[in-house]
């Protein structure tokens, strides 16, 4: 699988929610590096945190944009507003920066915007 038919599938998936099918797309040795959560290695650990935010939040993906880098290196820049329990919509911007191996995700590197992040009800 090409890196970018990877990464979306990674973005879609996420999105869905969809853990065991996330899973199935991670390496075993996978590294995450995530401002919110700090590094965490290991598929398990990794999808401790992702479900974490499943069992909170609602997710739509709003937009993505996807940059190659070579054949195992994709950025790709997202946009996803997270919904809370309470309704409370909150946009979240960044960019992801994805190493795969193996038709494996290795490495996700993750940097998200300092101010974009707003809440539905006030725009």
């Amino acid at each position: 699988m090409l890196s970018t038919q990877l990464t979306d599938t990674y973005f879609e998936l996420f999105a869905q929610k969809d853990a065991a099918a996330l899973a199935e797309l991670l390496a075993e040795d996978v590294q995450l590096k995530d401002p919110n959560v700090g590094a965490v290695f290991g598929k398990k650990a990794v999808m401790e945190v992702n479900q974490g935010i499943f069992d909170n939040f609602d997710i739509e993906l709003v937009w993505k944009k996807t940059f190659l880098k070579g054949e195992n290196s994709v950025a790709v820049e997202f946009a996803l507003d997270l919904v809370d329990g309470n309704g409370q919509a909150t946009r979240v911007e960044g960019v992801d920066c994805i190493e795969v191996q193996n038709s494996l995700i290795t490495q996700v590197i993750g940097y998200v915007l300092a101010n974009p992040i707003w809440h539905k009800d006030e725009a």
